[in-house]
């Protein structure tokens, strides 16, 4: 029985528009739009954790998708763990900063998509579309 030794095989996978956003935000920090990468960043991370509710089956109520919300029934769901969760909050400080317009430094931007990245390549329960189409990688 494959279906009985594999709960996830008839599991919805969502699709998830966080690395779209994760390269318009590269792109204008290499444009030196710091600002424009940090709410791009915040945005890619709320999609992210939107579609990893989703795949869990545990996405709050309309006004409660926050992100830091999301992230703490992400955290009490056990779909992320205490170390992912730490990172993920200091992305959603940062984008929050830029989107107010504080200064923080591009390398740190910098460094932040790249972990978000990474942590898209290790959640393969979601469905990432690429310029090419659906699946695949940037």
């Amino acid at each position: 029985m494959v279906a009985l030794a594999s709960p996830d095989l008839f599991k919805f996978r969502p699709v998830c528009l966080s690395r779209l956003y994760l390269y318009r935000a590269h792109s204008a920090l290499e444009r030196g739009d710091t600002i424009a990468a940090g709410c791009l960043l915040r945005e890619a991370v709320t999609r992210y954790l939107t579609a990893l509710c989703q795949y869990g089956d545990c996405l709050p109520r309309k006004r409660d998708r926050t992100p830091a919300n999301m992230l703490r029934v992400l955290r009490e769901a056990h779909q992320l763990g205490d170390d992912d969760c730490e990172a993920i909050r200091m992305v959603i400080d940062v984008g929050n900063k830029l989107a107010h317009c504080k200064a923080v430094r591009p390398s740190r931007v910098e460094y932040y998509i790249h972990y978000l990245n990474e942590l898209c390549d290790a959640t393969p329960e979601l469905v990432y579309p690429t310029r090419e189409g659906i699946g695949g990688t940037l």
